[in-house]
């Protein structure tokens, strides 16, 4: 046994010894691809003078691939052969690749008509047709917090008026309206999206998606504080040359007439918005593509893939709004009593239509890029709400309030054509097989819609108003058109997905 020894010993000791692996023998590894030995079923194609070769020991030094620290997805589906993959489809995280055209491995399953690999659950289509659980699918679930383009107000409160005929004099300020960016403020929602694999091979699918978020408002109290007088500001079209006039809130002196006024109490202001989308689509694979190339940070070789789907389906969005008015007065001159005055303008827009949409994704080690383009078309129906009345002394109330009057009170309706184009893009890394947690980007955009500050006309006939209690003559005004406009709304996502 010691001559063994000695005889052996020599030969390990000559042995020379590894030297450091070159950028070339690099590239050379990661090049290197096991290949199955195809199975001979009908219809796939073999793999030609490629003898098997043992897998190497990974060496996450060197750049080779390491299993344990990839997807579940990854390490039960790629196969290679020559810089193409000749295996099943890419799982759970990716789908299908076309590989009617690449053939199939051994363990694929089998082919169908159109060459394609064998799937996890068989040959086929997927869908569960009984009462259980989707057979493979992903569902999704994010935090928006997203913004909207602001509302327009006309001007609407002023406070400051020494004088009834002179509410925008030197002493006047506007304090609510004319403004653009009413309501654009933070907006929390959600969005969840579910989706079923309809074929073995993932190249059909169907996807139903919702989101939507809390009402976000708005309200604005002025109160009357004996120093300033408050107003809201018209144009009295029952004058000649309808000059800037207001409805009183907080006076006290002698109005454009020289008639003693004394009047006191608070107007509150509300609005609020809230838009909600839901819809489902059908998606078509149409091409992949899967390579191997140096990671950003690392010439390391790492492989990637990617893959383009096109979708088709019916989609859904509502906007809702609100805007109203509230004065609780009272009055001590001319007349002594109360005065509850009430004006609403509500608005809604529905869209009904048709949803193109395109996917790109591309996925290297644990990290994926999703980026999709949708584009709706399809009908707005716009709905106009406005309403207004008035009680004295805690009488009935009477038709009319300031800004909603006989001449503009009702409901309408009416359809427009619109587009609803939406962009955006969504960064995730796998955090277990199954589970992806995501960051993202949206932007919406939306035309021909109806907002309640839109709707309203200042240019107000006050032997109108009920509380001129004189004849109603004079034109009719204000007046009710359908004003639109567009809209849009953009944000950040924080969510997770999780695949089966």
């Amino acid at each position: 046994m010691a001559i063994a020894v000695l005889l052996v010993s020599p030969a390990v000791a000559q042995q020379p010894r590894r030297s450091a692996v070159s950028p070339t023998e690099k590239v050379a590894r990661a090049r290197w691809q096991p290949v199955r030995q195809a199975s001979g079923a009908s219809g796939v194609k073999r793999a030609q003078n490629v003898e098997p070769v043992p897998a190497p020991v990974p060496d996450r030094a060197n750049g080779m691939p390491v299993n344990d620290a990839l997807p579940m997805s990854v390490l039960d589906s790629d196969y290679y052969y020559d810089g193409e993959i000749i295996g099943p489809d890419y799982g759970d995280s990716m789908g299908s690749v076309a590989c009617d055209s690449m053939g199939c491995s051994g363990d694929c399953g089998g082919c169908d008509s159109i060459g394609c690999c064998g799937g996890k659950h068989g040959n086929g289509w997927n869908p569960c047709l009984t009462l259980c659980f989707p057979q493979d699918g992903w569902v999704s679930l994010e935090y928006l917090s997203w913004q909207q383009k602001g509302m327009y107000l006309p001007p609407l409160v002023r406070r400051g008026a020494t004088r009834l005929d002179n509410p925008a004099g030197a002493n006047s300020t506007l304090v609510y309206g004319d403004t653009t960016d009413h309501l654009e403020g933070t907006l929390n929602g959600l969005r969840l999206n579910v989706g079923l694999w309809l074929d073995r091979c993932h190249e059909w699918s169907i996807s139903a998606d919702y989101f939507g978020w809390d009402p976000i408002t708005s309200n604005a109290s002025f109160v009357s504080n004996g120093i300033n007088s408050i107003g809201r500001p018209i144009f009295n079209l029952a004058e000649a040359g309808a000059p800037l006039r207001a409805q009183l809130i907080d006076f006290n002196g002698q109005n454009n007439l020289g008639t003693a006024v004394n009047i006191s109490g608070a107007l509150n202001i509300r609005s609020s918005s809230e838009l909600q989308s839901g819809g489902f689509q059908f998606r078509r694979f149409l091409v992949a593509n899967a390579g191997c190339g140096d990671t950003v940070f690392m010439r390391l070789p790492q492989a990637y893939r990617s893959r383009v789907d096109l979708g088709i389906g019916y989609r859904y969005t509502q906007l809702s709004e609100g805007l109203s008015f509230n004065e609780d007065l009272q009055t001590v001159l001319p007349l002594a009593g109360t005065i509850d005055l009430n004006d609403s303008f509500d608005t809604r827009t529905q869209f009904n239509g048709l949803d193109l949409g395109i996917y790109y994704t591309r996925q290297r080690g644990l990290w994926n890029l999703d980026m999709k383009g949708r584009f709706g078309l399809g009908t707005n129906h716009q709905q106009v709400r406005i309403h207004g009345d008035t009680s004295i002394n805690n009488a009935a109330p009477v038709q009319g309030g300031l800004l909603a009057l006989s001449s503009n009170i009702g409901d309408y309706s009416r359809d427009r054509f619109s587009v609803l184009p939406e962009l955006g893009a969504t960064i995730g890394y796998q955090v277990t097989p199954r589970l992806k947690a995501t960051v993202g980007y949206t932007f919406m955009y939306w035309s021909n819609v109806v907002r309640p500050g839109d709707q309203i006309d200042l240019n107000i006939n006050q032997n109108l108003v009920p509380l001129a209690q004189v004849a109603a003559t004079g034109q009719s005004r204000p007046e009710f058109r359908f004003r639109e406009t567009d809209y849009w709304a953009q944000g950040v996502s924080f969510g997770g997905e999780f695949r089966w």
